[in-house]
């Protein structure tokens, strides 16, 4: 997967199969009960600790992230480095355009909802109205 290494990880075949290129823990797991996988990661000062802290800054809720391989390469290039101002300014942007798309989202669920209750009290004055005409 790294640097091109076929016989480590063939990420065209073992991991792309599965989830169009993307990656999981639960993946990078069975992958590193390899020796060689392991040993790989290590001659790049990657132990498995620094691999499963990668996912778990990932993580959002309970769902299991997943990450574009391209992602991945690139997360671990950023832990086995010294950090730069670079891949701070790098971070934050991920940062605020994965905000950006959660405050769209959030924005949008509350429209909805707004549209909804704006309905409901309409269908209410009408009850009531139709209540009063009755009585």
């Amino acid at each position: 997967i790294l640097c091109g290494n076929a016989s480590i990880i063939n990420s065209k075949s073992s991991l792309d199969a599965e989830d169009q290129g993307k990656l999981t823990w639960a993946q990078l797991k069975v992958h590193l009960g390899d020796p060689k996988v392991r040993a790989y990661f290590k001659k790049i000062d990657l132990e498995t600790w620094h691999l499963r802290s990668f996912f778990n800054l990932l993580k959002v809720g309970d769902e299991e992230p997943q990450v574009g391989i391209d992602q991945f390469i690139r997360g671990c290039m950023r832990l086995r480095c010294t950090v730069k101002n670079i891949d701070l300014m790098g971070a934050l942007h991920e940062s605020t355009e994965c905000d950006a798309r959660r405050h769209a989202a959030l924005k949008c669920s509350l429209d909805d909802l707004s549209m909804v209750v704006h309905r409901l009290e309409a269908i209410e004055r009408k009850r009531s109205i139709a209540h009063e005409w009755v009585l």
